[in-house]
């Protein structure tokens, strides 16, 4: 016996399927016939005087309100059917051919003077889902009592839901399900069987909520602007719907604060219905790493992950210094568990010199940068540098100038790599892409090739990656025509902004006072105020006689100075 697909339906708020609505001088209805593959209009005048009628039919799911917001040339590009007719009788009716593929459609009814009334419909053929009926009823088709078949097939019928080929068909409409009533979702999962049991039902109703907010998350989620706090709010609220419950991550994550959970939820991103578990569990041992209050705490964050998620974290422990490990990755950002295994090992094969080389030390200003490890292997001050360090350097550069310090440091953990004739060129004028280069790599963010923002980049360019990922974590915004002018000479109030959304974002904390800096800041754009004001008061930037001159080029030793400085405040 095969499952009707009207009862599928059902499920699904066959209110979304057969819809009444009232609009000025006429009722109307409209309907899906399924199988003959027609959308079916008809309706009544309240009195029988003449009148037209105009049915529209556009691609997606509106209501009155979003179907107005929408411009003419929207309306039109998702047009899939229009006609007007006249009626003396006070009753019409189209009988609409539809040959477009399953999903939502937003029915528009007018009368000559009445007002829209939208009315959205899921279309769907029988034959388009003959494939997929076919795996429910294999689910679906069981009178037995054995609890583990019983839960087998009706998490069957979860990830059938859920899956995502099958996520547009008539299955998404498995969203509205969670806000029925619980009889109604009894009776609605009794519809999704052969020859229900009390158990199976049971099943199936607690598997299609999963379902169902599983979804909701997902789309909260493909938001670009979605809501961090209120997304950490439907996780907590839905845990045991989103199968996490039993977890040590989510108890990790139920107990912390509410800054702890909002860095969670920003990087579930775009994340899929089946990576949710996994991913979630992964972004709460990367924020406890993040946001880690001191380092000693790092060994039973490593080990809890290495018992609940797999994290393989043998290098750790078979480093005799895990002191060391721990001091060079806590309140480092790390995007993946993978991505924290390469640096334990990384810094287990390359251990750093002692403490008290590294210019780390003071405590002023912010702290919790994400630097890479090797960025520990410095020296402190060019007493200490021999001369055969710095016969290593650069043609045109040598100890007695002014940024030496700072140059020699980021070149010896190569940030920067100077021209390919051995020089440093150290007041020559640097560019947007040169600068973003050196802060990026200085901040140890990954860079990110998948994706280009750019419209004046590519793949050739050898900033592509660092730009893109600056682009992707709102560092850098590009100019109103989506381009980032990478050969652009820099200004000083540019990059004192880009330096600062790279620290802050890599987990540096600033002291907030905000008391003018300079005296020319009324010459700063709005945009960099607070930044340039941050880093004066910090100690970052010393600008010159007590003025910044914002739009004035930077220099490259400049720069490398800035960066330097930043690094001392960790």
């Amino acid at each position: 016996m095969r499952i009707n697909i009207k009862k599928i339906i059902a499920v699904f708020f066959a209110a979304m399927f057969t819809s009444t609505i009232v609009i000025a001088e006429v009722n109307s209805e409209v309907k899906v016939d399924d199988a003959n593959g027609r959308i079916i209009v008809s309706g009544e005048f309240d009195n029988s005087m003449k009148d037209s009628v105009n049915v529209s039919i556009v691609s997606g799911k509106l209501d009155n309100n979003s179907f107005e917001a929408l411009t003419e040339d929207e309306i039109y590009a998702g047009l899939k059917y229009i006609r007007q007719l006249d009626f003396e009788s006070g009753k019409f009716g189209f009988d609409i051919p539809f040959d477009n593929p399953y999903g939502w459609y937003s029915v528009i009814i007018k009368t000559f003077d009445g007002e829209k009334s939208v009315t959205p419909v899921f279309f769907y053929r029988t034959k388009d889902v003959t494939d997929i009926l076919t795996s429910y009823n294999g689910f679906a088709d069981y009178k037995g009592t054995d609890e583990e078949e019983i839960s087998r097939r009706a998490k069957g019928i979860f990830e059938l839901v859920c899956s995502e080929e099958n996520k547009d068909t008539f299955f998404g409409a498995v969203k509205y399900f969670f806000n029925l009533n619980d009889k109604e979702k009894l009776n609605s999962a009794k519809e999704l069987v052969f020859e229900p049991t009390v158990t199976l039902v049971s099943e199936i109703v607690n598997n299609l909520d999963s379902a169902a907010q599983f979804i909701n998350l997902e789309n909260m989620l493909a938001d670009k602007d979605f809501d961090k706090g209120a997304a950490a709010a439907f996780i907590e609220n839905n845990a045991g719907y989103l199968k996490i419950s039993e977890y040590a991550e989510t108890k990790t994550f139920a107990n912390s604060g509410s800054e702890f959970k909002n860095m969670v939820a920003a990087r579930l991103a775009n994340i899929s219905a089946k990576d949710f578990s996994y991913r979630f569990r992964e972004a709460v041992v990367l924020t406890e790493i993040e946001t880690v209050e001191n380092s000693g705490m790092i060994s039973s964050i490593l080990e809890n992950a290495e018992k609940s998620m797999g994290l393989d974290i043998s290098a750790y422990k078979n480093y005799a210094k895990k002191s060391e490990i721990n001091e060079q990755i806590a309140k480092k950002r790390f995007l993946s568990l993978e991505k924290l295994k390469e640096a334990i090992e990384s810094i287990a094969q390359n251990p750093s010199v002692p403490e008290n080389s590294s210019p780390g030390k003071s405590s002023s200003g912010g702290s919790g940068g994400s630097i890479k490890s090797v960025l520990d292997i410095t020296m402190d001050n060019k007493e200490n540098i021999n001369d055969d360090l710095a016969d290593k350097i650069f043609k045109d550069f040598d100890e007695n100038h002014w940024a030496y310090n700072a140059v020699y440091y980021l070149k010896k953990n190569g940030v920067t790599n100077g021209y390919d004739d051995g020089t440093f060129r150290p007041d020559n004028s640097i560019t947007r892409a040169e600068f973003l280069k050196l802060s990026m790599k200085a901040m140890s963010f990954y860079e990110n090739t998948d994706k280009a923002y750019f419209s004046d980049i590519s793949p050739d360019d050898y900033f592509y990656g660092a730009a893109n990922a600056a682009a992707k974590y709102g560092i850098v915004l590009g100019d109103e025509n989506g381009r980032f002018n990478p050969n652009e000479k820099i200004t000083r109030e540019d990059a004192a902004m880009i330096l600062y959304r790279a620290a802050a974002f890599s987990g540096f904390v600033f002291s907030q006072n905000q008391t003018p800096a300079f005296n020319d800041e009324a010459d700063i754009s709005e945009y960099a105020v607070s930044c340039v004001r941050t880093f004066k008061n910090c100690g970052i930037i010393k600008g010159d006689n007590g003025f910044f001159n914002p739009k004035s080029s930077a220099t490259r030793a400049e720069m490398c100075q800035m960066i330097y400085s930043l690094l001392l405040k960790r």
